[in-house]
């Protein structure tokens, strides 16, 4: 399936990987109004008193909307959206809300080699993505695709018209590719099936205009699930009630949403003014190590037990229930369970 999603994806092994902040600044140089122009849009949604969930920045109607304006011609604004145009609006919202607070998360090699190796989601349900530690994260994903994508932002993207998503955007070495799965009261993996379902519906009744990308033979469903599947493994990691995440220059910080600074007028959010790297996984990522070599002194038997989701409900049958899950990771039988 690798090289499938390689050559659907047409990405080439010659250019090199761009890091999220060089991307961000490589947009604010294409559209320099475009933090301006942002600016507006969010001044006239307040002055207009407009409701949308906090645990998205800002509806992604008003990315649609400075994605036209910024790279359409007046007369253009009533025509269908292209696949250039909807790949335009992914990387804006991804970016423009990452740029709030810059997190960059970075796993350790064993617990990342291990959450790409078996990415099954199973039964966990869509609430669990609401969990992202802000409102948008940057997973730095060393070896995907070959090596041809240096990381993925992952966003909830919402509006009036069609609910939440969760919104990926693929930081490939020549673009940024979005996609995305649909959340609601179902687990995440038919959320994958259910956004594929509109997508194939989309291009066989011609909806989509200069898609720009290949569709054959059943093909896309299958390699959008493998996609998806092995990057929402990663964040469902940070999803965790403790999810091993730290910041080795501020120990004992966690991530969380940008707050409002008070200013005339009101509140205003501002941008992060540097990029903040998180480690992620680093004190599970020894256990495990340990583990494998026997660390204790006691022998262990070479069968390894494959790293899995654990999960279960808890709370009242006829009242508010919370889903409690863990990443188990792979240990050898007989070394004990690891908990993070």
């Amino acid at each position: 399936m690798n090289k499938e999603i390689i050559e659907w994806l047409d990405v080439r092994d010659n250019i090199p990987l761009t890091t999220p902040e060089i991307r961000l600044a490589q947009l604010s140089r294409e559209f320099p109004s475009i933090w301006k122009d942002l600016e507006e849009l969010w001044n006239w949604h307040r002055k207009n008193k407009s409701k949308w969930p906090n645990h998205c920045l800002l509806p992604n109607t008003v990315f649609t909307a400075l994605a036209i304006t910024s790279a359409w011609h007046p007369e253009d604004y009533d025509k269908p959206l292209d696949t250039k145009t909807m790949f335009l609006i992914g990387a804006m919202e991804a970016l423009s809300t990452w740029r709030y607070s810059k997190g960059v998360y970075r796993f350790d090699d064993t617990v990342y080699q291990a959450l790409i190796d078996n990415p099954s989601l199973g039964v966990i349900p869509c609430e669990v993505i609401y969990r992202l530690p802000e409102w948008s994260v940057y997973i730095e994903t060393p070896t995907l695709f070959d090596n041809r994508c240096h990381g993925f932002w992952a966003t909830i993207s919402w509006s009036e018209q069609t609910g939440s998503c969760l919104a990926i955007a693929l930081n490939l070495s020549e673009r940024v590719h979005p996609l995305h799965v649909k959340l609601g009261s179902w687990t995440i993996d038919q959320g994958i099936n259910l956004i594929n379902q509109e997508i194939d519906g989309c291009i066989e009744n011609g909806s989509h205009t200069d898609t720009g990308i290949k569709h054959a033979e059943g093909l896309d469903s299958k390699v959008r699930t493998q996609i998806s599947t092995v990057c929402i493994s990663l964040l469902l990691y940070l999803c965790q009630e403790q999810p091993d995440i730290t910041d080795t220059k501020q120990p004992g910080s966690i991530p969380s949403r940008p707050q409002p600074k008070r200013v005339k007028g009101g509140g205003r959010f501002f941008p992060a003014d540097r990029v903040r790297v998180w480690s992620v996984g680093k004190e599970t990522g020894k256990t495990i190590r340990q583990a494998w070599q026997g660390g204790d002194g006691e022998n262990v038997r070479p069968h390894l037990r494959r790293a899995h989701w654990h999960g279960y409900w808890t709370g009242p049958l006829t009242g508010e229930r919370t889903f409690v899950y863990k990443w188990l990771p792979p240990i050898p039988v007989g070394a004990g369970v690891i908990c993070n």
